[in-house]
């Protein structure tokens, strides 16, 4: 392995979701004997730990006592077991440092602020990448910036820069630490072009990529619904969160079952917004709307499906669509970042604004007209043939990295 590259990868974790299986089917699809990886997270525990290839090293960003504390348990209840423990310098500390970063640090670094706290750099790997990579939050450029040393230094952009709390140039004196900027899809690159105009050459793209044969091999592994249903199957997957818009889709699903519509919607997918999701299922009182929580294997529900739907307010190139394209399904979706850089408007799906009664009306006719969900699985099945192998351009952009000069 002396001649292999090395390659450090920085991530905040691998729970489900597009981040994370972007970066297992970017390893799966890498020769190991070309490269030597060290995947290092902030938090273990994962649902997609499993799926990281045998050769790759996988380790924990250090961290010190009160940084484990604040990440496992948060900032109140680490006091309360202080105060319970009668940790008084513990709790002092901690108060010191709540108070300092309250009233002294910008809300925007706040989490720059107490992540710095959390690093145990006593502790800190000291060797020496032949790139080195922040593929998750602001959080992890940071570390890579201020504690990995590497010839070359790469950060992710995944979504839309604007629907960001606070602008990426906020943060520019940690990216201009950076020797490339990397955009997860066409629209989102030509953010970073408006945001880091005198880039340049620093500013790189590098698509997600799904393997159809992984989709289609997974898809077989486990029947996805218990009984038969003679109506249409819609099907959504994402965190449970404002930006995926779920609570748009129980208002359109109100609307549609109140037309008459034999349907039912499936959610897959865990979050912040469960309560407020299932509070709005009780008061309409709607049945064949599930939220299934987290499915490690999704795509027994994606082959299975009649129509797939991402309600997203927000997204940078949306993987769960590109997974929905692997399986040919017709699909409803928001004009987000990279919808229209997936599907052509009218001949493989149809992408609205994002609005209640236009999203609608956009599931109102594909449910209506058949032919029209028919075309759009052609026209799908016509591109996933004509595809040639997917090119690995994060590979690519790897060995860019380790040939350029210092």
């Amino acid at each position: 392995m002396s001649s292999s590259k090395k390659i450090l990868i920085v991530m905040d974790q691998l729970a489900c979701g597009g981040i994370e299986k972007s970066i297992i089917t970017y390893l799966s699809e890498m020769p190991e004997t070309d490269y030597e990886v060290t995947l290092m997270l902030y938090r273990r525990g994962g649902v997609f730990e499993k799926y990281v290839p045998e050769w790759v090293h996988l380790e924990d960003i250090p961290l010190t006592a009160f940084g484990r504390g604040m990440l496992e348990e948060g900032r109140k209840a680490l006091a309360l077991r202080h105060v319970k423990e009668e940790a008084v310098f513990k709790l002092i500390r901690l108060a010191g440092v709540a108070l300092f970063a309250r009233f002294f640090v910008p809300t925007a670094r706040r989490p720059l602020y107490y992540f710095r706290k959390s690093i145990d750099t006593e502790n800190l790997d000291r060797r020496v990448y032949d790139v080195a990579i922040a593929y998750h939050n602001i959080e992890q450029a940071l570390f890579v910036a201020a504690h990995v040393k590497a010839r070359k230094k790469l950060t992710w952009f995944h979504t839309e820069l604007s629907t960001l709390a606070f602008p990426p140039t906020v943060y520019d004196a940690i990216y201009r630490q950076f020797d490339g900027y990397v955009a997860s899809s066409t629209a989102v690159y030509g953010e970073l072009k408006k945001f880091f105009p005198e880039a340049g050459r620093k500013l790189k793209k590098s698509p997600y990529m799904v393997s159809l044969e992984l989709c289609q091999r997974m898809a077989s592994e486990y029947p996805p619904f218990d009984r038969k249903f003679d109506g249409l199957r819609l099907l959504s997957v994402g965190r449970l969160s404002k930006q995926k818009g779920f609570d748009i889709a129980i208002e359109v699903f109100d609307r549609l079952k109140a037309k008459g519509y034999q349907l039912e919607w499936t959610i897959i997918g865990e979050g912040s917004e469960r309560a407020s999701l299932e509070a709005m299922l009780r008061e309409r009182k709607l049945e064949g709307f599930h939220l299934i929580g987290l499915k490690e294997n999704p795509y027994p529900y994606f082959a299975e499906c009649d129509i797939y739907a991402q309600p997203s307010r927000y997204e940078g190139y949306c993987i769960t669509l590109a997974e929905a394209r692997m399986f040919a399904k017709p699909s409803v979706v928001t004009d987000f970042a990279g919808a229209r850089e997936q599907l052509k408007d009218g001949e493989t799906g149809l992408v609205v604004p994002c609005d209640v009664s236009v999203i609608e009306a956009a599931l109102e006719r594909l449910i209506k007209e058949r032919d029209l969900r028919t075309k759009f699985s052609d026209q799908l099945r016509e591109e996933n043939e004509s595809r040639t192998a997917p090119v690995n351009a994060f590979k690519a952009l790897l060995d860019e990295c380790c040939q350029s000069p210092q």
